[in-house]
């Protein structure tokens, strides 16, 4: 079982958020909550907010599927992060990215290594 959350067309540097993003790249959602919490970086916020959302959907699909799953049992697993394209009619385009978190559960980790 797998649960999607996408973040698009954030502000920023998608260096500066790859930075927050491989601090959390395979840790259990817990510590990842814990480290995006007391991580001291502007990308930070919606990378957690992102995570959120990919439990919320994680913790719908499996009620949905009448399958009983524990938050903590799940893990990250970042799909992709790339800049966003940029508008050319634009004078100055500010830096903006996207990423995509999947919550991946317990039975799913053994098939995707």
């Amino acid at each position: 079982m797998e649960a999607v959350a996408i973040t698009k067309n954030s502000r920023g540097s998608a260096q500066k958020a790859r930075l927050v993003i491989d601090m959390i790249r395979g840790r259990s959602v817990n510590d990842a909550l814990a480290i995006l919490s007391h991580t001291n970086k502007r990308a930070a916020a919606p990378i957690k907010r992102t995570l959120d959302s990919a439990i919320a959907n994680a913790v719908q699909n499996a009620d949905r599927a009448n399958i009983l799953v524990d938050v903590d049992d799940l893990t990250v697993r970042v799909v992709k992060q790339i800049p966003a394209e940029q508008s050319i009619c634009v004078a100055y385009a500010r830096p903006r990215w996207d990423v995509h978190i999947a919550s991946v559960g317990i039975s799913a980790i053994s098939r995707l290594r």
